[in-house]
């Protein structure tokens, strides 16, 4: 019996088969012919242990090397792999005892180291069962409270759950073109050449009869379709003067100088004499007569339905609102209209960024409008 020293493997190994093949190795230790498992399983099926299980002498014999390693050979025609076909070959011991040490007996070193080194291998066979390393997958899902196989995936597959929630199984993706087409004939377009193509060909630009190359100063046409039909070089030309209208100062140039536009700066705004001067949007903000700001809001709420250069409207209390501009500036008229007959309105100017407007009646009661328009003029501080 074997004294040897087992490694720590996984007693088993795989093969995608090539045509004609018919022997393969077993590099993983093995005590009798009995002890192994050899499956076929068809390249794109999934794997059946039922269905792809061989039977020793009858479709496979067994060869032993001196170490206890070996190879399997297919002998039965009808079980003969084929290119693609994955071979699967296990340690498949059965975990029982018959032999027993007996008080009588001689008790010798190999009887012993036989017995444990069959209990190494039954452990590394069981730890591989565990692992299920077998023809297929499998994970814990918490579907049945049982472990669940899964099936091997191919090409253009995926795993789904089944309509009863109860297992996984494997689906094919569809083809997303379905019964694609086969073009017969290629035509050439209009700048185009290599055409018509009804087996192999080459479809390239028709030359246009340009010649290629660097141009000064080009002079081209360019047809439709964005294509050059022709081109030549151009005639270079000399800026001999540049003269100033308008606002624009500084002409004429002759040789080297710079067109200058004068823009109007705050004082020119406030009080606006020149005409000669251009304005800015910036500096347009100077002007009294442009309104800096304006709002529409709802009188019970103050909420805003539209405004320029307001950061906010508060409501005090019923008629009483305090608006807050965006920015600093010298508030020098108020134009506020709103959807209220006989009340009347005042302001007040806060800061330079806030005012108050009030609303009352007759009665110097205080009244709420529904909504409020208001425009601001001023000076910009």
């Amino acid at each position: 019996m074997p004294s040897i020293p087992i490694t720590d493997v996984v007693p088993r190994i795989q093969y995608i088969a090539v045509a004609n093949q018919v022997t393969f190795g077993v590099g993983f230790v093995f005590f009798k012919p009995e002890d192994l498992k050899v499956f076929v399983t068809q390249g794109g099926s999934p794997a059946s242990d039922a269905n792809d299980i061989l039977t020793l002498t009858i479709d496979y014999t067994v060869t032993q090397n001196p170490d206890y390693t070996g190879s399997i050979t297919i002998t039965n025609p009808n079980k003969f792999p084929q290119a693609g076909d994955i071979v699967t070959i296990i340690r498949g011991m059965s975990n029982a005892r018959a032999n027993f040490y007996n008080n009588a007996g001689a008790f010798t070193a190999d009887e012993v180291n036989t017995d444990f080194e069959s209990q190494v291998l039954m452990i590394q066979q069981n730890k591989m069962i565990q692992k299920q390393i077998t023809p297929s997958y499998q994970m814990s899902e918490q579907l049945t409270d049982t472990d669940v196989q899964l099936p091997r995936l191919n090409a253009n597959q995926l795993w789904i759950k089944d309509p009863t929630n109860t297992f996984i199984t494997k689906q094919t993706i569809p083809d997303p073109f379905p019964g694609a087409g086969t073009v017969s004939e290629v035509e050439t377009g209009d700048g185009l050449q290599g055409g018509p193509i009804t087996g192999v060909g080459t479809v390239s630009l028709r030359p246009s009869g340009v010649v290629a190359g660097n141009y000064t100063s080009l002079n081209a046409t360019v047809d439709q379709y964005g294509r050059i039909t022709t081109a030549a070089n151009g005639v270079n030309g000399t800026v001999t003067q540049v003269n100033a209208q308008g606002l624009a100062t500084g002409g004429p140039i002759t040789g080297v100088g710079t067109i200058n536009v004068p823009v109007a700066q705050q004082a020119d705004m406030q009080t606006p004499l020149s005409n000669e001067l251009a304005v800015t949007p910036q500096n347009l903000f100077y002007y009294p007569g442009v309104a800096k700001a304006w709002v529409v809001f709802q009188g019970n709420n103050a909420q805003i339905l539209g405004q320029y250069n307001i950061a906010q409207v508060v409501r005090n209390s019923t008629g009483n609102y305090t608006i807050t501009i965006n920015f600093p500036f010298y508030l020098v008229s108020a134009f506020i209209s709103f959807s209220y007959i006989g009340v009347f309105y005042a302001w007040s100017v806060v800061n330079q960024t806030t005012l108050n407007v009030y609303f009352k009646n007759a009665n110097a009661q205080a009244v709420e409008p529904t909504n409020v328009h208001c425009l601001f003029f001023g000076i910009r501080a």
